[in-house]
């Protein structure tokens, strides 16, 4: 059976078929040999004259592509769930053999190299899975919502994926580069058993590669979230241009000081990251207007704000709960915060030299350049003894 996309006779849109092999006129090309994924049956199919009847229309006709996307949103989710479970398994790994490898007479997962990234793949582990299950409980909010005015289940969960397009796109970029990120220091800390075929983490380094690049690439994935940005902010469903011009002209004014209390200080470190991406799209709205789409190196570097906003904001969300629920370890939780943090205001401070590099001169970025002088900045903290405290919680985790 084959879900098949082609258009009727001169449709300008495409439709979906439900086609079945006994039909006739289906041939199907040799297995295709691939880098990872073995188990996964990977074949060309070729359709020559093949009848179809009817009844065999998924949907409606002309409404293939609006199915088609929304199955892209669903996969998106799972593919940036999925990737939450390969890092839980690679970091497994890594931990179990650094604990176990010995050199210079101690194991190696006393090393400040080696701790170093386990408790960067433990902090980029924690903040997919904030983003994920931020998303999937948005999501399920809004269908059961849909479902009370009057909507049916099927409608009610296509319309509400639709809702959430940005997002879906955004789990899927940052849960698949932190996924190559985590396997790849996995490989790192087996040292040449990485490379061995005996080794659990060679098999995963293969396998997960394709995650950048099906359910839509990552660039695409990018353009995806930037293309949607705007269309809301034209629409009115965010409220982009409004809060732009209140950014603008107070931009003189000095920003506020970080407070003592660290989750009020990470929820200022987010506002700031707001008000910085909202002047940056404007000012780059304003700089390209229709050409932005043409664009495409400033398009992703503002989709590379929206992701950085997004992942920091559910993971100081997930501190914020769990500090509502009384399960918040403050040593463990607040060291992820500050390491995610501290990572974002890192990856956020290349993309905005990014965009002031993007203009023929830096006067021609001077709000660009002003934005990031007054809302890019972190508390400071030690990220060097932040880290080692969630070694230290993993690797203790790990032993029980």
């Amino acid at each position: 059976m084959f879900i098949v996309f082609a258009k009727i006779e001169d449709d300008k849109n495409l439709s979906v078929f439900v086609i079945e092999k006994s039909f006739g006129g289906i041939t199907i090309g040799p297995e295709e040999k691939k880098m990872g994924f073995f188990g996964w049956s990977t074949c060309q199919v070729f359709l020559e004259n093949v009848k179809v009847p009817k009844e065999q229309l998924l949907g409606e006709r002309n409404k293939g592509l609006k199915i088609a996307l929304n199955t892209l949103n669903t996969g998106r989710i799972k593919l940036g769930a999925s990737c939450i479970g390969v890092g839980k398994k690679a970091l497994n790994h890594a931990v179990s053999y650094a604990k176990q490898r010995e050199q210079f007479g101690k194991s190696i997962s006393d090393f400040g190299a080696i701790q170093d990234k386990i408790a960067r793949m433990e902090a980029y582990i924690f903040a997919n899975e904030s983003a994920v299950f931020r998303l999937g409980n948005d999501i399920d909010l809004l269908r059961a919502t849909k479902e009370k005015q009057g909507e049916s289940f099927s409608e009610a969960k296509i319309n509400s994926l639709k809702e959430f397009s940005i997002e879906s796109a955004i789990v899927k970029v940052y849960g698949s580069e932190i996924q190559d990120y985590i396997v790849d220091q996995a490989v790192q800390i087996y040292g040449g058993m990485g490379f061995s075929a005996e080794s659990p983490v060679e098999h995963l380094y293969r396998a997960i590669r394709i995650s950048r690049i099906y359910e839509g690439t990552n660039e695409i994935n990018r353009l995806v979230i930037i293309k949607e940005f705007v269309k809301k902010g034209m629409k009115g469903e965010l409220e982009i241009f409004s809060l732009f011009s209140e950014i603008l002209e107070d931009l003189s004014t000095p920003s506020a000081a970080f407070s003592e209390d660290v989750i009020q200080q990470y929820e200022q470190f987010v506002n700031n990251l707001k008000s910085l991406t909202i002047l940056i799209s404007g000012v780059c709205l304003q700089e390209f207007m229709t050409q932005l789409e043409n664009e495409q190196e400033v398009s992703m570097c503002i989709s590379d704000l929206l992701i950085s906003l997004y992942v920091m904001e559910s993971t100081l969300l997930r501190v914020k709960k769990l500090q509502r629920i009384d399960l918040l370890d403050e040593t463990y939780h607040f060291s992820l915060l500050k390491i995610i943090g501290f990572d974002v205001f890192s990856k956020v401070t290349t993309t905005v030299n990014e965009l002031i590099g993007a203009f023929n001169s830096k006067k021609e970025a001077k709000a660009i350049v002003a934005a990031k002088s007054k809302y890019l900045k972190i508390p400071h903290s030690n990220v060097k003894e932040e880290r080692r405290n969630i070694a230290k919680y993993v690797l203790a985790k790990e032993s029980n």
